[in-house]
């Protein structure tokens, strides 16, 4: 082999060896920086007090944003859809009610909502699980005065008391009392028609 050969030879492994250091480094530094950021995500939310805090939008009937931006669906509530999505057209199938009219229904448990608890301070109460498989937040929310906005919802009439899922007995009782009382003075959505009634089939 010659020397200018050799040389070469030599020169391309230092590149090479030169381009996997980089990569080791690069590799290291990006698991470093996902470590941080995790433990700074962690960190943040062990910082939020969920005692007093502020919902930012009611995104629908049963979810809302609050002010650091993390989601809440609402423990043992259930509302018609408002938006276009599988289960909204899937609701409809299996109700017979056209999705836009689901989605009209949706509409009014939206607003009932936003009126509610919109911009309000709220102290939060979580369930057995902590988040859904959508990473929302679950939990029963309070108002100032004391009500909760998942009991109230039901109370008005634009929500059914979603009861598939375990949760604490003593609300699981208030909401079906709610729901039952709802639904015997026709309030909300239960009535006119198309109303609550016939969706009910598809909601327990």
């Amino acid at each position: 082999m010659s020397k200018i050969h050799h040389k070469k030879k030599q020169k391309a492994i230092r590149v090479s060896a030169v381009f996997v250091l980089i990569g080791v480094i690069g590799i290291g530094f990006f698991q470093l920086r996902t470590r941080i950021y995790c433990a700074l995500s962690n960190l943040n939310s062990q910082q939020v007090s969920y005692d007093s805090i502020q919902i930012a939008q009611v995104i629908d009937g049963d979810t809302v944003e609050l002010a650091n931006h993390e989601k809440v669906r609402l423990i043992g509530i259930d509302t018609p859809e408002l938006y276009d999505s599988d289960k909204l057209f899937r609701d409809a199938a299996e109700s017979g009610v056209p999705a836009h009219v689901i989605s009209v229904l949706g509409k009014q448990a939206h607003l009932f909502a936003q009126q509610l608890c919109e911009r309000r301070t709220v102290k939060l109460e979580f369930g057995t699980e902590r988040k859904d498989k959508y990473g929302r937040l679950l939990a029963f929310i309070f108002l100032e005065d004391g009500r909760m906005a998942n009991e109230e919802i039901i109370k008005a009439g634009y929500a059914f008391a979603y009861l598939r899922f375990p949760f604490r007995e003593d609300y699981r009782v208030r909401f079906r009392e709610a729901e039952k009382t709802a639904k015997q003075n026709k309030a909300g959505l239960w009535k006119g028609d198309p109303g609550l009634s016939l969706l009910e089939k598809i909601y327990r």
